[in-house]
């Protein structure tokens, strides 16, 4: 008997828990090795790259109630672990946990590492999530503890809850049901994903300025499985679009030479950039992909890229296809810069719209 009541999805390596979503990660973390489980034929993928079996070992943590300090408000909350939505087949954390604040019912998620990552994906990560605290397109940490000096070592994020899933989740059943996103939508996310990549690029400053005080942050894995959707604040109708998931991210402290990277190899097939190395023009490239999928209904944007023609066709605007080939240009050197693309978007206002109208989104739990 299965002890987190989950069925089994034939050939798709993943599963839908009682909450109904598909896959490990989906409501707050775009899995490194579980998204790709969900496309057959890349299990071997996975194997090859991560040299681990697809099932790690390590046993689920019990349910709980601790206590932590709230970054965000300063003080001290007590939460309650309620379900384990995925275990270690994620390939950066033992499990992933939805918590609940004792008291106010606000949710919450709670990442779980494995302990041979602790030294470098746990520090990398909440590093970069301290960083972008003040972020508005980006998914904040609630809390964090570390104590890999203990035995056994613990460590863990929390992090706020995105009551309509991630963009995957979104596209796999527009593309289900063949049904084409408004491009006022697709302006949307192009324009927060921009807005949280010119933020880890060049600081919180206006358009067309870059803040070289405290250097400055690669994402390296954008795709849509790393975006997610949360019902907005301020208005029930209408939704946020935050970039998650900064496990493959790098923190670097001078600007005057651009690192080049190797590709990381946890990185998503259908979404690796073709630059020989990794650079900030890399998360232009990566964005420009995720727009491809929008726009084509397509889970493979490299695929469609690769054809050629028009990057988002002819259902879309010429302003929006320029933008996006911009974006995806082969050369580095003669590819957009974030800075700029931020700066066309609110020159031409093409902020696009929250609204959910014309979204096949499941009901928000």
């Amino acid at each position: 008997m299965d002890p987190f009541n989950r069925r089994r999805l034939g050939g798709l390596g993943g599963f839908k828990d009682e909450l109904g979503f598909q896959g490990v990660t989906v409501l707050l973390f775009g899995d490194k090795r579980g998204d790709h489980l969900r496309d057959d034929g890349h299990q071997e993928w996975h194997r090859h790259h991560h040299h681990a079996p697809l099932v790690a070992q390590p046993k689920l943590p019990d349910l709980r109630t601790f206590e932590c300090q709230d970054l965000m408000s300063n003080k001290d909350i007590h939460v309650m672990q309620k379900k384990v939505l995925g275990d270690a087949v994620g390939g950066f954390n033992l499990a992933i946990v939805l918590c609940e604040e004792v008291g106010t019912r606000r949710k919450l998620i709670q990442k779980q590492f494995l302990p041979r990552d602790l030294p470098r994906i746990y520090h990398a990560e909440t590093s970069t999530l301290k960083t972008l605290r003040h972020c508005k397109y980006t998914v904040k940490m609630v809390a964090n503890k570390d104590s890999s000096h203990r035995r056994p070592p613990e460590a863990w994020i929390l992090f706020e809850y995105c009551n309509l899933g991630t963009l995957d989740d979104l596209l796999r059943t527009h593309v289900t049901n063949r049904r084409h996103f408004p491009e006022s939508f697709v302006l949307r996310v192009l324009f927060s994903l921009v807005e949280a990549i010119s933020y880890m690029h060049n600081g919180d400053v206006k358009p067309g300025h870059t803040d070289q005080s405290r250097g400055w942050l690669l994402h390296g894995d954008i795709h849509p499985g790393n975006v997610f959707l949360r019902t907005a604040p301020e208005a029930s109708d209408s939704l946020d679009v935050l970039l998650g998931d900064f496990g493959s991210s790098h923190h670097f402290c001078t600007w005057q030479n651009e690192p080049r990277l190797g590709r990381d190899a946890a990185q998503h097939p259908y979404y690796l950039v073709r630059d020989s190395t990794w650079n900030r023009r890399s998360d232009v490239y990566q964005i420009g992909l995720v727009m491809v999928a929008l726009c084509r209904l397509t889970t493979k944007p490299l695929d469609e890229v690769k054809r050629g023609g028009s990057a988002c066709g002819s259902r879309y605007s010429s302003k929006l296809n320029e933008l996006v080939g911009d974006c995806l240009r082969s050369n580095p050197q003669n590819r957009i810069r974030v800075a700029e693309l931020r700066e066309t978007l609110h020159s031409r206002r093409m902020a696009g719209s929250a609204s959910l109208a014309g979204l096949l989104l499941k009901k928000p739990s």
